[in-house]
């Protein structure tokens, strides 16, 4: 979630041609993948239009982190992780320079708060796939799953099964 928490974009939670009830803003079953590309079309447009086109990892939302580091850290252990975005909006937004600028902001933090445990999750190969995400960076219930799975085993824990 940092990278939504810095680059501060949400997705639109509906569209005029999906007739799927929405949920606090995610249909549980919706996959990017079954999307028409329409519907694509104008959820990149949306992101594109709220963010002014921009993507940027620094400023006040920098500060808020920092902010929330500090106060959380005098509290105790913090785990923090980074999520992934689907792979239309890896496509349209982040290019070789917004993403090298989100590894940099990554990297201070890691500098700055280095008791802070770092977990990636960005980069699992089972997520690199639009069917995991109910919209274009939010994970849905199949990708939540590997994703729970990969953050218990990257902090040592076993999956818990009912």
């Amino acid at each position: 979630q940092l990278t939504r928490l810095i680059s501060g974009v949400k997705p639109a939670a509906t569209d005029a041609d999906s007739n799927q009830a929405v949920e606090g803003g995610l249909t549980p079953a919706e996959r990017v993948a079954d999307w028409t590309p329409g519907h694509l079309k104008r959820q990149l447009d949306s992101i594109r239009e709220r963010c002014h086109g921009k993507h940027v990892f620094n400023g006040l939302k920098t500060l808020a982190m920092m902010h929330l580091f500090q106060k959380a850290l005098q509290q105790g252990e913090v785990t923090w992780v980074v999520l992934p975005q689907s792979p239309s909006y890896q496509k349209e937004f982040l290019n070789p320079a917004a993403r090298n600028a989100f590894e940099t902001e990554l990297e201070y933090f890691q500098r700055q708060y280095p008791r802070a445990r770092l977990i990636r999750l960005d980069g699992l190969p089972l997520l690199q796939d639009d069917a995991m995400f109910a919209d274009l960076v939010h994970i849905n219930r199949s990708g939540q799953q590997i994703a729970t799975a990969a953050f218990l085993s990257q902090l040592g824990m076993s999956p818990i099964h009912p």
